[in-house]
């Protein structure tokens, strides 16, 4: 048989072997067009088929292909692996993990040069096996270039002793992900989180510029990988290898090529009908780029959640098939969805975008649809969807997990008060409250409200999308413009947006409305009322979170004295004013004041004159919440453990399990893990964190980056140097979009960073990290702030670890003055700076320096934190080195033992 003659063989068994043997025969008699020769060799194959579709496998036709008529049939076109070698290469050959049309998947061991299990692809003869190995060679210096955790990586290409190229893979232990999900009984949550690191995935490899080319179930393989499903996508880059090398420009190749082409157009395309784009179908390969890699994912999402294909292919020819790919929309989701299963719109609108025919409407990169699943998992308008004004609202209100009887209460305010804007942040029902108590201005807000939702009419948008930031920006503007004349609704609506603004993250924006608000506030109404001091305590807030620490002290601090003089002395406001006023102590690094006034707020609300509202028991949550993070600083984690976790049983009887407070104690709990290096019971907690965190604030909030933060100082202790990078990288993207470039939190995350890259010794970009870090908090702190010392102190253990030496002690000398005046010279924190500096003296060789240093930092560390403290083996093993240097043996061996105890004690 000519080369040509088995190709069209090939294809047209090929195609058949995928249809149900009911279909068969109107696509045979349609594909081989009354050429009896041809439907005869074609029928003796599929005679041999049994239930898989597989055209060439150890069974059925595999052996038919492997019989003399086979052989009659196909010559030396095709090699058959009737049995399985036992090595292949430097692979010895354990089992069978599948067989398909273009070869055999095995599990084989390597034996050198190093040992290790992996799936080793035998590819068939009959493709020009030298041509296809040499193209996989090239295409490799792409591949190894992907680095994701979701792709399985290719290893190893060569040619076994016959000349049957081979590829090896990463093994991976899973199931394809129609299966786990079936078998697992996934929720349309956990499907959809499986799609979106998929996702990631693909655009990944489209980075590297690889397309797949042959995206569908079975090449997404699902393991559980730390008690977490984790999918891996296979194969990649090996059809492309195959079709595009010089096999491609061969007599054989370019007659296959034609064939298929005819094929095509008969109605009998190459692959699987189900999960093809219609450029593939139609056999255009000048249209195949990553949009089809992107209708693939449509449609894998699309049965993944509605347990069905998109389109009906069973029935009829293989052309009707293609013509259903190609002009018909897939069908609706309740149509095929299994009952019960809640399908929200917007996973069908996501799912519809990435199956347009036309690959101009689909989304034009897997990045693109990866961001609207997260935007979908956060409740945030997806952009699939034209975002009018009441799909707006209803995310928001989504997001945030209101309550029905809270919704009304906003809709109310829509009507009676028309703050609406205020779900976005204002989720307590003392600020619900505050927006219903503007007496007399029902009529003008209502009026005002509604004109600022006609904006996203289409009459007015005239085709225009307009987003909620857009409706915000409008009602700001509308507010400054067109409220001159009414100061007093003008500055309640400029205070309510700027908590808006604020509640997103949008902070110059949020900062200039609150003042504006206090400005008007105070041109239109006598000072020291209690309005005004619930407006100073709101920019308070802002100032603290913008790092202006003076600003909001004195912003407390005028709150409080409000208070005071307008309330009785126990009231719970001015509890709160005080708890207010501790915490911005403790940023201030005054932790004794901060630890008596949060103290004396806590008192108060503990001995109220009548039952705590459920306003003022949050703030009693509060408090302890801030009281336990100065314990935590003070050294104190026993009672700072009591308290976050008292603060926290009181959030969880008082709010929804996904509210942001409950988020931020989870987070603390585990920073206070971190401290003790607990990590294993930080990991947990902080995940959940972040989890709330994603649903609640959405991928680009602060807190969001802090809970990052902390969970990448777990995997940077536990050697996850990869995974600690990734999410330090995204806390500073972050804080960096939110805050500017030069915000204090971009220092502390900076100097994170310049950690993580010292510990894995990438010393340049550590030392670039840590200097830009140093450069921020010397323009905005002063001199002697403890975090300036943190800085010096690390930048000269970075210098150390490198052996720059000159200069050195002179950071550890700054350092250690400031942490003196700070702390005081009993302090763990002061011990740091003192013990580095003795250290810089021994590497220097000079000892008599040295040793009254190092002796003193060990005596302050023991202190405060013995017996066992990994600081304390620290001075230990410092203080041995010394003492062996002076040759006194026996006080080294005896400090060097005690310093090997603590670390087993630690490990």
């Amino acid at each position: 048989m000519n080369p040509s003659r088995f190709q069209q063989v090939k294809a047209i068994v090929l195609a058949a072997s995928e249809l149900a043997p009911a279909q068969r025969t109107a696509y045979l008699d349609e594909a081989c067009a009354g050429d009896a020769e041809l439907r005869r060799d074609v029928d003796a194959l599929l005679a041999h088929d049994q239930d898989e579709p597989a055209i060439l496998k150890t069974e059925g036709m595999g052996k038919a292909l492997g019989s003399a008529a086979g052989d009659r049939l196909l010559g030396d076109s095709l090699d058959v692996l009737d049995t399985h070698p036992e090595r292949i290469g430097p692979y010895r050959i354990l089992e069978v993990l599948g067989e398909g049309g273009m070869g055999v998947v095995y599990r084989a061991e390597q034996t050198e040069p190093i040992q290790r299990e992996v799936a080793l692809k035998l590819i068939r003869r009959g493709l020009d096996t030298g041509q296809v190995v040499a193209r996989f060679a090239a295409e490799q210096q792409v591949l190894a270039l992907m680095d994701h955790p979701n792709i399985a990586k290719v290893l190893d290409a060569g040619s076994d002793e016959v000349g049957r190229p081979y590829f090896v893979m990463e093994l991976v232990r899973g199931v394809p992900i129609t299966e786990y999900c079936a078998q697992n009984d996934l929720s349309v949550a956990g499907r959809v989180e499986l799609i979106h690191a998929i996702c990631q995935a693909v655009q990944h490899a489209h980075n590297k510029g690889i397309i797949h080319r042959d995206l569908k179930p079975s090449n997404l393989l699902v393991a559980v990988q730390d008690g977490r499903p984790t999918p891996k996508v296979i194969d990649f880059g090996i059809a492309k290898a195959l079709e595009e090398s010089d096999f491609a420009d061969s007599e054989l190749g370019r007659a296959a090529r034609d064939q298929q082409l005819q094929l095509t157009r008969e109605g009998s395309p190459i692959g699987t009908i189900r999960y093809m784009s219609p450029e593939q179908a139609r056999g255009v390969s000048s249209e195949i780029d990553v949009r089809s890699d992107i209708y693939s994912l449509g449609a894998i999402m699309y049965e993944l959640l509605t347990g069905a294909v998109p389109f009906e292919t069973t029935d009829g020819s293989l052309l009707a098939q293609v013509r259903l790919v190609c002009e018909q929309p897939p069908r609706p989701f309740k149509a095929v969805a299994p009952a019960g299963r809640h399908l929200d719109a917007d996973l069908e609108t996501i799912v519809r975008k990435a199956l347009e025919k036309d690959p101009a409407d689909r989304y034009q990169s897997a990045a693109t649809l990866a961001g609207d699943i997260e935007r979908y998992r956060s409740s945030q308008p997806i952009l699939a969807r034209p975002p009018s004004a009441v799909y707006q609202l209803r995310k928001l209100i989504s997001r945030n997990k209101i309550p029905s009887f809270l919704v009304a209460g906003i809709v109310l305010m829509i009507i009676g008060a028309s703050i609406w804007m205020s779900v976005l942040y204002l989720r307590s029902e003392a600020n619900l409250r505050r927006a219903l108590t503007a007496e007399g201005e029902s009529e003008n807000v209502t009026e005002f409200m509604i004109e600022l939702f006609d904006v996203s009419h289409p009459a007015i948008a005239r085709g225009d999308t307009i987003t909620a930031r857009e409706i915000l920006d409008r009602g700001a503007e509308k507010i400054e413009l067109e409220l001159i004349d009414q100061p007093e609704i003008q500055a309640r609506l400029m205070q309510t947006m700027g908590l808006v603004y604020g509640g997103l993250g949008i902070y110059d924006k949020s900062g200039s409305l609150l003042e504006g608000a206090l400005a008007k506030s105070r041109e239109t109404a006598e000072t020291g009322t209690l309005a005004e001091a619930e407006l100073l305590s709101d920019l308070a807030n802002h100032y603290r979170i913008e790092a202006k620490i003076p600003e909001a002290e004195a912003a407390y601090q005028r709150t409080l004295e409000i208070r005071r003089q307008s309330l009785p002395p126990d009231d719970p406001l001015i509890a709160a004013a005080l708890a207010n006023l501790g915490w911005i102590h403790a940023l201030q690094d005054r932790y004794d004041e901060a630890r008596q006034t949060l103290t004396e707020a806590v008192t108060m609300l503990e001995q109220p004159t009548s039952p705590l509202s459920r306003i003022e028991s949050l703030e009693l949550a509060s408090a302890l919440n801030n009281l336990a993070i100065v314990y935590q600083e003070q050294g104190h984690f026993d009672r700072a453990d009591t308290l976050f976790r008292r603060s926290m049983v009181m959030r969880d009887q008082l709010l929804l399990p996904d509210s942001q407070e409950i988020a931020e104690s989870l987070q603390n709990l585990g920073s206070l893990y971190l401290a003790q290096r607990r990590y294993a019971d930080a990991e947990p907690l902080l995940n959940r964190a972040i989890g709330i965190e994603e649903r609640i604030l959405g991928p680009v909030h602060p807190d969001l980056a802090a809970s990052l933060i902390n969970l990448a100082v777990v995997h940077r202790r536990l050697g996850r140097f990869e995974q600690a990078e990734r999410l330090l990288q995204r806390a500073l993207a972050i804080q960096e979009r939110v805050f500017g470039p030069d915000h204090l939190t971009v220092s502390y995350s900076l100097n994170n960073l310049s950690f993580l890259y010292r510990t894995i010794g990438r010393f340049a970009e550590a030392e670039a990290a840590l200097r830009r870090s140093l450069e921020i908090k010397r323009e905005l702190l002063k001199a002697e702030h403890t975090s300036i010392a943190t800085a010096l102190n690390n930048l000269g253990e970075l210098s150390v670890l490198q052996e720059h030496f000159a200069g050195s002690d002179t950071l550890f000398r700054q350092a250690h003055a400031i942490r003196k005046a700070a702390y005081g010279e009993e302090d763990f924190r002061t011990a740091q700076p003192l013990h580095n500096l003795g250290a810089w003296y021994l590497a220097t060789g000079d000892l008599a320096a040295a040793e009254p240093l190092l002796l003193r930092a060990l005596a302050v560390r023991d202190a405060a934190r013995g017996p066992v403290h990994y600081r304390i083996a620290e001075s230990l093993e410092s203080c041995a080195e010394l003492m062996y240097k002076l040759e006194r043996g026996t006080q080294a061996d005896s400090m060097l033992a005690r310093a090997t105890d603590i670390r087993a004690q630690l490990e």
